[in-house]
């Protein structure tokens, strides 16, 4: 954009001043376009290369429930192995699971209704980019080992914070 302007602008002095003007300018003007390319070109890689844009804060959680008492939670949640709990505007959340791949998150979801413990995948967003990563690294070490190992990785982190 800003490229055309400049050459708009030249093109312009030039009709005015029947060309007199970038014959006495040329250094000024390759200087001109060359630093617009420059900077251009440093802006744009820098946007391209931003954290902002490389990590997506898309997470899949696995919430059991949401209790008023905490009594009543602690008492729903003695079955499980392993749970995040969160209290938050006078309730309690009860958390699974946290993923950033949905299909582990289908897939630990399959795995607690074969166990007759049902849960509500939630999506939402963190901007926390250390701990997308960490979850990320989980992940992709599981590939080839048990879901409920995973979880139980990713639940620990969460635990840490």
């Amino acid at each position: 954009m800003h490229f055309f302007s400049t050459f708009f602008f030249f093109l312009f002095s030039y009709y005015i001043k029947g060309g007199a003007f970038i014959k006495k300018n040329i250094g000024v003007i390759i200087l001109s376009i060359s630093l617009c390319i420059v900077f251009s070109k440093a802006m744009f890689t820098t946007y391209k290369t931003s954290s902002v844009m490389s990590i997506d804060g898309n997470i899949y959680i696995l919430q059991y429930g949401s209790y008023i008492s905490k009594d009543v939670m602690e008492e729903n949640t003695k079955k499980l192995d392993n749970y995040l709990m969160i209290e938050e505007d006078d309730k309690y959340y009860v958390y699974l699971s946290v993923f950033t791949n949905k299909e582990n998150a289908l897939k630990m979801q399959r795995n607690y209704e074969k166990q007759n413990i049902y849960t509500y995948l939630k999506n939402d967003y963190i901007s926390d980019e250390k701990l997308i990563e960490r979850i990320k690294k989980i992940e992709e070490e599981i590939k080839d080992v048990d879901i409920k190992e995973v979880n139980k990785k990713i639940i620990n982190e969460l635990k840490k914070m």
